[in-house]
């Protein structure tokens, strides 16, 4: 029998857990499988401990609920690690925010035999409430860009959407790393740890799960922080694996090449009047010089758990 763990970190988001619980229990499970969840929460205080109760006592999920008093999504991400059943086979990680399709187990499961993979990587897809602006759209700033098709091999994966052998845990060398448990990056990094090991990190596009945009989401303010965040952390992992003069270099030249473009491009900032995605984008350079200065000097942007 394949024996599953889903593995998910939370932080004051109990409604949207019941709904990941929920879609969870709708799952398309083999006979020959088990599956059972371990909840991990960051905040203790609210009232997590009551929802995987719930959905407990309702018999159609097996839960584990623990509590993480150290703050960061890491520390968080490294329990679930920890509390694993020594006899199970799979893992995989969610957020807490999105849910999952009734086939996506399955679709993880034949993805991994089909391309032989160590670990399976898939889509998040954005369900954007009925009132979000049109530039927003138009600009596509809140989708998630990865041009994939299945069977495509990667060099990381994030832990929105992955499933992978628990065997390749095995000689514990591979954590979450602690430092990026406020900026984010952690599961990038992780998982990149693998790919160095020769393990083989394969896309799956069928296997989706869904992520519904918060209303916080739905602003210029919102999304030029998130631009700032990503490249600060991408910078951050890369100097992580290669603290190089030369590569400061190259990172500052690069930080000095998207002050130049947002220089250039604003001469166009009038035109953001009529379509306001286009001040979005040129705004979107500065953030992006900001941060690779930032990562340079060891700055970083904290996004979970604050």
């Amino acid at each position: 029998m394949s024996k599953i763990v889903i593995c998910i970190a939370t932080f004051k988001r109990d409604e949207a857990l019941s709904d990941l619980l929920e879609s969870i229990t709708k799952l398309h499970v083999e006979e020959d499988c088990s599956l059972r969840v371990i909840v991990v929460d960051n905040f203790g205080e609210g009232e997590t401990d009551q929802v995987c109760s719930r959905w407990r006592c309702k018999g159609s999920l097996h839960i584990d609920y623990y509590v993480e008093s150290r703050k960061g999504v890491a520390h968080v991400r490294n329990k679930a690690l920890d509390e694993l059943p020594e006899d199970v086979q799979f893992v995989a990680f969610l957020d807490d925010d999105e849910t999952v399709s009734e086939g996506w187990l399955n679709e993880m499961f034949n993805g991994m035999e089909k391309y032989d993979a160590d670990i399976c990587n898939g889509p998040v897809i954005p369900l954007f409430p009925g009132h979000t602006p049109d530039w927003i759209r138009r600009g596509g700033f809140l989708a998630r860009k990865v041009s994939l098709k299945s069977g495509d091999v990667r060099d990381e994966a994030n832990t929105g959407n992955v499933f992978f052998k628990r065997e390749i845990l095995n000689d514990g060398s591979v954590r979450f790393d602690p430092d990026f448990g406020f900026s984010g990056g952690e599961d990038t990094d992780f998982f990149h740890q693998f790919y160095l090991k020769g393990k083989r990190i394969v896309w799956v596009e069928e296997a989706k799960v869904y992520e519904p945009v918060d209303d916080c989401r739905l602003s210029a303010r919102w999304i030029l922080r998130r631009v700032f965040q990503g490249v600060n952390v991408n910078n951050r992992l890369r100097l992580k694996n290669d603290s190089s003069l030369k590569l400061k270099i190259l990172l500052i030249v690069k930080a000095i090449l998207r002050f130049t473009q947002f220089l250039m491009g604003s001469l166009f900032l009038p035109m953001a009047l009529f379509r306001k995605e286009w001040g979005v984008f040129i705004f979107s350079y500065l953030m992006r010089a900001g941060a690779g200065f930032y990562a340079v000097y060891g700055k970083e942007i904290k996004q979970y758990g604050a």
